[in-house]
C-alpha cells in the first residue's frame, strides 16, 4: 500500500513537472554553451582576418615584384616572357 502510495505520488509529480525540467536543462545547456559560442566566434573572426592579410601582403608583394623597375618588367619588355616568369616567381618566393 504504501509502495503504491509512493509510487503515485512520484509519477503525478514527475508528470507535472516534467515539462519545467525539460525548460530547465535546456536553459542550463544554452548557458553553458554560450563561452563557447563567443570563443568560437572570435576564433573565426580571427581567421578570416589573418587571411585578408595575407591576401594583402601577397598583393603588396606581386605589385613590388611588377614594378616598372623589376627584372619582371624588364624581361617582358625586352620580349623573354618564360624568363620574366622565372624572374617573378624567384621575386615572390623571397621574403
Amino acid at each position: 500500500m504504501i509502495r503504491l502510495l509512493v509510487k503515485n505520488i512520484f509519477s503525478d509529480n514527475s508528470r507535472k513537472y516534467k515539462l519545467a525540467f525539460i525548460y530547465s536543462f535546456s536553459i542550463g545547456a544554452l548557458i553553458a554553451t554560450i563561452p563557447h559560442t563567443y570563443k568560437f566566434i572570435e576564433n573565426y573572426r580571427m581567421e578570416r582576418l589573418i587571411k585578408k592579410e595575407k591576401k594583402l601582403q601577397i598583393k603588396k608583394k606581386e605589385e613590388k615584384c611588377k614594378d616598372k623597375n623589376s627584372d619582371y618588367s624588364k624581361f617582358m619588355g625586352l620580349g623573354f616572357p618564360k624568363t620574366a616568369i622565372s624572374k617573378f616567381n624567384v621575386c615572390m618566393q623571397e621574403k
